[in-house]
């Protein structure tokens, strides 16, 4: 895989759930800089619990059932 070479703070992730792995994930990824991530879940309480927990980062939340629109 070739490095982009780019700032980590340009980076975007998505990430699946929202549970505890998701939350250690977005941990360790704000320290190293991320400023935006998408999290697919199937309901809005966990994913918004994240982005409480974490205002520094730009959360977007997308419900598994848009997914298919």
């Amino acid at each position: 895989m070739k490095d982009l070479n780019l700032p980590f703070s340009e980076a975007r992730l998505a990430v699946v759930g929202a549970g505890t792995m998701t939350r250690l994930l977005i941990t360790h990824l704000a320290s190293r800089g991320l400023e935006r991530i998408a999290i697919v879940n199937r309901s809005m309480p966990r994913p918004m619990e994240l982005q409480e927990q974490f205002p520094d980062v730009d959360i977007e939340i997308v419900l598994e059932d848009g997914l298919w629109d």
